[in-house]
């Protein structure tokens, strides 16, 4: 069944069961015009990242430069994650935010939902709903900076209806949800 990633791959003229450095790389650069490195950076990041000698590395372990990671597409949350990493770059990119999307991933969710990702000619379109009243997520009270986060969601409820995704697309974001 097709998803949200494969929309994003496609769009990448990617296919396959893994995202290595060299996709990640692609991906990239088909979803924003900011450096790729702050997004394979985030890319590794994935819950569930494998390494080619087959031994297990501690969750905060980075090793971008080396290429003997990938990342399972068959895994659901591997998926997931590769969508929301696309998203928090496609915002930080299309609202020339100074967060960086490292930053801007694990707040994504508390500040939209991300409804939908389709390839459209030309680019990406990208379906959000606001989410009404957003509140630091308790367990990164301690990480996330408040004032940051509110300027996040200020730029976030700032944007009009329909931003143009400077990659080539849109994004569309529906007034405030409610959970």
């Amino acid at each position: 069944m097709a998803d949200d990633l494969d929309a994003i791959l496609a769009h990448a003229g990617l296919d396959g069961t893994e995202v290595r450095r060299e996709q990640a790389g692609a991906l990239a650069r088909a979803v924003s015009r900011k450096p790729e490195e702050e997004f394979i950076t985030t890319v590794v990041a994935a819950p569930g990242t494998g390494w080619d000698d087959g031994q297990q590395r501690p969750r905060d372990y980075l090793e971008v430069h080396t290429g003997r990671w990938h990342v399972d597409l068959r895994d659901p949350a591997n998926r997931r994650h590769l969508v929301l990493v696309t998203v928090a770059a496609v915002l930080v990119d299309a609202l020339n935010l100074t967060e960086r999307t490292g930053w801007v991933l694990p707040v994504l969710p508390a500040v939209v939902d991300v409804l939908a990702v389709r390839a459209v000619p030309g680019g990406l379109h990208v379906e959000l709903a606001r989410l009404a009243d957003p509140q630091v997520p308790t367990e990164l009270a301690k990480v996330v900076n408040r004032l940051d986060f509110a300027d996040f969601v200020a730029a976030v409820h700032r944007a009009g209806p329909v931003v143009a995704i400077p990659a080539g697309g849109t994004i569309t974001f529906s007034g405030s949800a409610t959970r």
